[in-house]
């Protein structure tokens, strides 16, 4: 009984494929989503309340670095800065109204994307952290550890995905210019044994004597 609250984190920490989602209650839920985008802009509509925090990460698929763009705007139709970025574009909102919130991606060039998004209420989050802590009557020094250790564990997570995700996308760019090396040599080093030979044919036929047009 006493590590059934930590089951909720170590799933938050689980779910990182694509088009997945979970639920703790209605206090947190987190989902991966993929778009096929062109050049016009993509929306869709989440339903949040009042005090809730989201977090959206976008970026784009593979190596691939195009500019990406991102708004978020409240159902009374107050919108964000455009949030931007190449390959990839975070944000951090408070949710300030209850309603159906506007999510808005956008690029120039078409390309797929994966957007992750993360909302919770943090006051039902402690609440019922602490319920859970003054039933088994811990003391309120060991809640207080608790509770920290949960914070900085939530904080531990997203900077992992942030790295892994910089980190992939590094190795996937250092690849493709691996690559292009390679081809860049082969082609100079062939370039280069053409223009040798035919700088000997050229040499040759300049000093070649004809015996047959030999007079004496």
């Amino acid at each position: 009984m006493l590590l059934l609250p930590l089951f909720f984190l170590i799933l938050s920490f689980g779910s990182t494929h694509a088009t997945t989602r979970f639920k703790n209650g209605e206090n947190q839920v987190s989902r991966y989503v993929t778009f096929d985008l062109d050049s016009r802009m993509t929306c869709f509509w989440e339903p949040l309340e009042k005090g809730m925090n989201i977090k959206l990460n976008l970026r784009t698929y593979r190596s691939e670095t195009y500019h990406l763009q991102l708004r978020f705007s409240s159902p009374s139709g107050e919108l964000s800065d455009w949030q931007n970025g190449d390959g990839l574009v975070g944000a951090y909102y408070n949710v300030t109204e209850t309603g159906d919130h506007e999510i808005c991606i956008h690029t120039r060039n078409p390309c797929r994307v994966n957007l992750h998004l993360y909302f919770y209420d943090p006051e039902a989050i402690e609440a019922a952290l602490a319920k859970w802590l003054e039933e088994h009557e811990l003391s309120k020094n060991v809640q207080s550890i608790v509770q920290n250790l949960v914070q900085n564990l939530y904080k531990i997570k997203y900077s992992i995905k942030y790295y892994n995700s910089i980190t992939q996308r590094d190795e996937e760019m250092q690849q493709s210019n691996s690559d292009n090396i390679k081809n860049f040599s082969v082609t100079f080093i062939s370039i280069s044994v053409i223009i040798a030979l035919l700088q000997v044919y050229l040499v040759r036929r300049m000093f070649f004597v004809d015996e047959k047009r030999i007079r004496i």
